[in-house]
């Protein structure tokens, strides 16, 4: 299934293709009976200052751990060591992004990801506090762009981007067979 295709069944429902319409670094759309609509299909025509429907470049979320067996390469089959896997290490970066933006959603919508990059420069050893941060950098309609980055101490342990799309988590659910 093409990737618009994806997205449009899991997010859009219209009979026609949607206008894009920005206002305020958030992108909705227009239905073909032209009412607003949001990410979710939920109205946006009541207050489009209201804070659930802004989404800004900027956001930020930081997400923390400590490093324990659980998480290690060993545990999670990524490596043959006791130190911080790159599987945990880039979900904890995940954490941070998809945290970001989750208090601007309106209800009804999560955010999914897409597609993650990252390096991975210093192990961390069992013991050792793991900081991610991730920062919205980019929005166009449903998608969101992070910088991603994690950090043990003042060590940058990874850094790379992330893409997050937004859904309507009723019907992404309801798509899974």
């Amino acid at each position: 299934m093409p990737f618009y295709d994806f997205f449009r069944k899991y997010c859009f429902n219209f009979a026609t293709p949607p206008q894009r319409v920005s206002v305020q670094q958030f992108s909705f759309y227009l239905s073909s009976e032209g009412e607003a609509q949001g990410c979710c299909g939920h109205s946006l025509n009541r207050n489009l200052n209201d804070k659930t429907t802004m989404i800004e470049i900027g956001l930020k979320h930081i997400s923390e751990m400590t490093v324990t067996d659980q998480v290690t390469a060993i545990a999670m089959g990524s490596g043959d060591m006791a130190v911080l896997a790159t599987p945990a290490m880039m979900a904890l970066m995940e954490n941070a992004a998809m945290l970001a933006v989750a208090p601007e959603l309106p209800e009804g919508c999560t955010t999914v990801g897409g597609h993650i990059e990252s390096s991975h420069l210093h192990s961390t050893a069992v013991g050792q506090r793991v900081t991610a941060i991730a920062e919205v950098t980019r929005i166009e309609g449903k998608k969101i762009e992070f910088a991603v980055s994690a950090y043990a101490g003042d060590t940058l342990i990874g850094e790379g981007t992330h893409l997050r799309f937004v859904v309507d988590r009723d019907r992404f659910m309801s798509r899974l067979g």
